[in-house]
């Protein structure tokens, strides 16, 4: 009824009978697992005079096919477990996607993500995904945003793009063709953690690369920098395998555990570095051979 303000948390959770959930406008809160579990729903419709939702919302309804979505905010786990999911329509009130929102939707395969929220988020652990295209006019990859996506292969970036936040493809373990786009400044903290790729080579605007933004991928073979990058963080490149690396004469710092049993045999430090931190290169145990700057 259009008098209906307020669902409480579970008030429909496991219920077995419905088979589409038409919420209508005028209703402001919806309650934590509301109607979670719900095993014949196969449509949902969020109206935009929904302003308050609780987690899991709608997590775990296993036939759920189609969602309408108009609220302004899509909350963490709205959709988790929605292993059926296929079909997501973004009304144009919505303006936050939070991270983990469709989290184990694994019959994924696309989405029609709008550009105009600037941060792309919540496809965490959706193995659904092969291809990846960020739409133009994203600038942000939001955190943990597509981390443990089994499958994704491919992941095409934006002109647009700027920063690619912690953990967005972390665990991403078959993830091995991207090319970083020039405008991207910021890689995350785990951002690719133990991600497959075999290759990665900086974009000229690139300054920042953060604490473990690349630690544990198992089959990085090459690393290229470029000389506006001024920063690795700690760990960020902890058990790679590749061998050979130059570090430009833009970085100042190189931090704690940096490259910690790496697989490299060759490194050259440029002139302007004044600063290695501990461990940084311990444990590498095949280095032969390194160039030191005078400006240490």
């Amino acid at each position: 009824p259009s008098t209906l303000k307020k669902i409480q948390e579970r008030a429909f959770m496991y219920a077995s009978g419905l088979t589409a959930i038409n919420l209508p406008q005028g209703l402001t809160t919806l309650g934590s697992n509301a109607f979670s579990g719900c095993p014949k729903v196969k449509s949902v419709y969020v109206p935009s005079s929904v302003t308050s939702i609780g987690t899991y919302a709608f997590s775990s309804c296993s036939k759920l096919e189609k969602v309408e979505l108009h609220c302004g905010t899509v909350r963490e786990y709205m959709f988790s477990g929605c292993s059926a999911l296929t079909d997501i329509v973004f009304g144009s009130e919505v303006n936050t996607v939070q991270s983990y929102a469709f989290d184990n939707c694994d019959a994924l395969t696309a989405v029609n993500y709008p550009a105009r929220l600037g941060v792309f988020n919540g496809f965490s652990n959706c193995d659904g995904f092969v291809t990846l295209t960020i739409p133009e006019g994203i600038t942000e990859i939001g955190e943990y945003a597509c981390t443990g996506c089994d499958n994704l292969t491919t992941i095409n970036f934006p002109k647009s793009l700027k920063r690619i936040n912690g953990g967005a493809f972390s665990k991403c373990n078959s993830l091995n063709n991207i090319t970083f786009n020039e405008g991207l400044e910021y890689i995350g903290e785990e951002a690719f953690y133990q991600s497959g790729l075999t290759e990665i080579r900086c974009p000229d605007t690139l300054t920042v690369i953060d604490e473990g933004a690349f630690s544990q991928c198992s089959r990085l073979a090459s690393v290229t920098f470029t000389e506006n990058l001024k920063e690795i963080g700690s760990e960020a490149f902890k058990y790679c395998p590749f061998t050979e690396i130059v570090i430009p004469s833009s970085i100042t710092f190189i931090g704690r555990n940096a490259f910690y049993k790496s697989g490299l045999t060759t490194l050259v430090l440029s002139e302007g570095l004044t600063r290695i931190d501990s461990s940084a290169f311990s444990y590498c145990d095949n280095l032969t051979e390194v160039s030191l700057p005078s400006s240490l």
